[in-house]
This record gives C-alpha cells, structure tokens and sequence, in this order.
C-alpha cells in the first residue's frame, strides 16, 4: 500500500511517499500551507493520483514527556482532522521532534539548499516504516 508522510508547518507542507512492503520513504512535494482550502485541494490530488491509503503525520512532543501535548501538536491534530475529511484515507501520528534536524543533517551532507520541508516528511514517514519492525 502506497503511504504519504506529512511534515505539517505554518508555511509549508513537506510530502513524501514510501510504500509498506519496500518500507523505504523519497521526498515527493512541499506545497504552500496556506490558503489551506488550496493546500487541502492539492494533497487531496496526490492522494488520489499516487492511491495513497494512509497518511502519516508528525506531531512535535516534549523530550522526556511524550505523553504531554504540545500546543502545535493540537493545531497539527485538527488540520489532520481537517485534511482526513476532504480524503477519506486513515491518519496515524508520529514522533517528530527530531525531524526538521535530521533533515537538515541530510541536507548538509549532500551540501544542498533550500527548503527542507519534504525531507523533514521523509524522516516522519522512515520513522513509522522502521517503528513496523
């Protein structure tokens, strides 16, 4: 099954694609957060292009206290809710205190520029396919 990772910023939206068998995430997209009927719109699009039949989406916690909800983790929450209305595919949520870093850690290495959004969505979705064991 075809699975889209979501990196759900102020700005920007990263987008990455993996597949559950191969289990391996590629950055695919960052598209503009707002207005969000046109963001909504356009994730809605590559959901039905790619069949996506899950979207996976990062939740910022506090190290140490992963049961305490931050207050952009509640915004992220009700976007989702937001965007699982208008696509009809199931939501999971995951960990990603650590994903903006490590994607600009890729980033350095391969000493490129620019934004980094979808390798921030890359690192949110190879966390759910190496959480699946």
């Amino acid at each position: 099954m075809t699975i889209m990772g979501i990196d759900a910023g102020e700005a920007r939206i990263g987008v990455a694609m993996g597949d559950d068998l191969l289990r391996i995430a590629s950055p695919w997209s960052i598209v503009p957060a707002h207005p969000e009927e046109k963001a909504l719109s356009a994730l809605k699009q590559m959901t039905r292009v790619e069949r996506v039949e899950k979207i996976v989406i990062g939740v910022p916690r506090f190290p140490g206290r992963p049961e305490q909800q931050t207050n952009q983790e509640e915004k992220i929450r009700a976007w989702a809710e937001r965007l699982r209305s208008v696509t009809d595919i199931p939501v999971v949520f995951v960990d990603e205190t650590f994903s903006s870093q490590l994607a600009a850690r890729w980033q350095q290495d391969r000493a490129q520029k620019g934004k980094r959004d979808d390798l921030a969505a890359v690192a949110i979705l190879q966390s759910y396919f190496d959480a699946l064991g």
